[in-house]
Formats: C-alpha cells, structure tokens, sequence
C-alpha cells in the first residue's frame, strides 16, 4: 500500500496449482512480511475468510561489499589477494556474475604471477562499463548491465568481440595461436574492406547511374563514395559486391561486416574522436571554488552532485554516480569560459 496508496484496487489471480485443485497459488500477492501479516492479509481477501496458508512467502536477504571498496581488478582495497565476484558486488543477473567471475580470475592469477593487471576500458567491453560504473560510482539497488549504460555501445557489437579483445585473450593463453591469426586476418580484412569503400570513388555518369536503377537505387547527383551509397539503408551485400566487384574474394561474414563497417563509419569515427577527446580533458582540473549552478545545460541534481563532492578535475567529477559524459563535455565548456574569463 506504501508504494501504490494512490490505487483504490488492485488484481488478484487465483490459480489451482494440481488437478485436483488442493492448492491455490495467489499471483499478485508476492510478499515477505511475518506469518501473523500474511495471515491476516490473505483472510481479508473476500472469499478466502477461511483460507490456510501451506507455505508462506518469503524473501532472501543477503550482505555485499560496496563496490566502490574494490579496485577495477575487483580486488578489495582493504585486503590483499582477495577479490570479489557476482552478487556480492552489488549485481544481478547470471551474466553479470559470470563477466565478473572471469576478471577476478584472470586477476587472481595474474598477481599471483607478478603480472600486470588486466583492466578493460568501457570502449572495450561491456565488462570494462559493468565493471567500472560498480567500482567508481556504486549501486544503490541490484546493478544490471544495460546496453544504454554504455557511452560507446556502438563500437561493442557482438560480432566485433574477437577483434577488439583476441589480443588480451592470446596473451593470457585462452586463445591458441591458430585462432588468434585467424582473428587478425579477419581485422586486417575487414580494415582493408572499410578503407577501400573509402578510396572507391563514382561520378554520375550515364553508365554508373544506370547500374543503381537497375538496383532499385537512386542515381547519383554528386560525386560520391562506396562508403556513402552503402550507407544507404537499402544497400545490402549483393549491392555493395555490385559496386566494388573487388569485395567478392573474402568469406560471407567478412563482406557483412564491412557492409555493417561501412555503414555505420562516420558513426564510429565520431565516436573514437570522442574517445580520444575524452581521455585528453578528464585530465584539467576544476578551478577551487567553481560555481557549478552557473552550467545551465546540468540538471539540479547533477549540480548539487558536483557542489557536493567538489571533485578536483574532471576525471574525479566523472567517477560520481549519475555524472554522464555528456555532463563532462558541458561541464568543460563552462571551465574553459571561467578560466579564459579569469585571465
């Protein structure tokens, strides 16, 4: 009632739970609260004045350790060689366990062996955002791993998984030198694919415009690229083979992701750019004393955040719970403005 004290109702689903209808399971009525509350509830209920409750529900309560005590190797910070994985960190869901199950692993071991950490960024893998939203900004309700809490989701498709972590795979022994070639065929491939819509150039000439209507595609006006026709959301393999005939001596899955490279190129160069930029300015420092209710394109609730914490730099201002990337950007804007001001 607590949560819904505006519903003056609310449905019930009794649902026989044999064949000889013995036992009644209430859908609807999910709850923890002691025998004496829930008997009393479920007697309130019309008709079941004189029901008896089989079992009574119940709930799991469990402790964690607040994720922000581990290191992004999920190592605790206060004791040595012990890490932590799963549940336990604040997570749900068996996926989230399993990811963080293999990085303290993988970490165990490498410490073990006097090895360098290995610390996936968030425009690696979706392990690299799980990981770090848990250690720098903690959780205050079961964490689960979303493809919207990934700034960078576009450059963490599934198809390009080997590609972008092979390398860390081959180096800690989980990946054979076989597949691992295999792998770097397949990028260089791919790259040589993507570069060479880039360089393919058409003018609209009789000819070439002629060939798209017999695609179905509209004729060319200007000048324009392979990569810029395929980015075309009608333009599929056959097509883009049509174009660039040189595209035919490479497997089926390669040509799909050169379709898929190049379709979505100025996406992801945009994206890296953004990458690199980010990575440079999480660096500058905020000025002591910076009136954050004058960034007018913060929420209030960031606002009071930043006011709150008074991170020194950017990169301190990020690792706040809530703080997005679109936040640093603006954020930076107005410290470039204080600062240029100021002098």
């Amino acid at each position: 009632m607590s949560k819904f004290a505006d519903k003056e109702r609310h449905h019930l689903f009794i649902e026989p739970q044999s064949m000889d209808n013995t036992e009644c399971y209430i859908n609807g009525l999910s709850t923890s609260l002691p025998p004496e509350v829930q008997r009393e509830m479920i007697h309130s209920v019309v008709g079941m004045e004189n029901a008896k409750i089989v079992r009574f529900g119940y709930a799991i309560e469990y402790d964690f350790v607040d994720p922000r005590e581990l290191r992004h190797t999920l190592e605790t910070k206060k004791i040595s060689g012990l890490y932590c994985a799963g549940q336990i960190n604040g997570t749900t869901g068996y996926e989230e366990a399993a990811a963080q199950g293999i990085m303290a692993g993988i970490n165990a071991g490498l410490s073990l062996q006097g090895k360098e950490p290995l610390i996936l960024g968030r425009d690696e893998a979706y392990i690299g955002v799980l990981i770090d939203d848990l250690v720098t900004k903690g959780t205050n309700e079961p964490y689960r791993m979303f493809t919207s809490r990934a700034e960078y989701r576009l450059l963490l498709r599934e198809e390009s998984a080997d590609t972008r972590l092979g390398k860390y795979g081959h180096a800690l022994g989980l990946i054979d030198d076989k597949e691992y070639e295999r792998i770097k065929l397949k990028d260089e491939q791919i790259k040589y694919g993507a570069q060479l819509l880039e360089d393919t150039k058409f003018t609209p000439n009789k000819e070439f415009n002629a060939l798209l209507e017999s695609m179905d595609e509209q004729p060319l006006k200007d000048v324009s690229t392979a990569q810029q026709l395929i980015a075309r959301k009608s333009f599929d393999v056959q097509k883009m083979l049509k174009i660039v005939p040189e595209l035919e001596k490479f497997d089926e899955y390669i040509k799909e992701e050169i379709l898929v490279e190049g379709k979505y190129a100025r996406y992801i160069d945009k994206q890296s750019d953004e990458i690199r930029r980010m990575k440079k300015y999480l660096k500058i420092n905020i000025p002591e004393g910076f009136d954050f209710t004058i960034v007018s394109g913060l929420s209030k609730e960031v606002q009071e955040k930043l006011k709150s914490f008074a991170p020194p730099t950017l990169q301190a201002a990020m690792n706040i719970s809530g703080i997005t990337p679109a936040a640093i950007e603006i954020l930076h804007i107005y410290i470039k403005i204080a600062k240029r001001d100021a002098q």
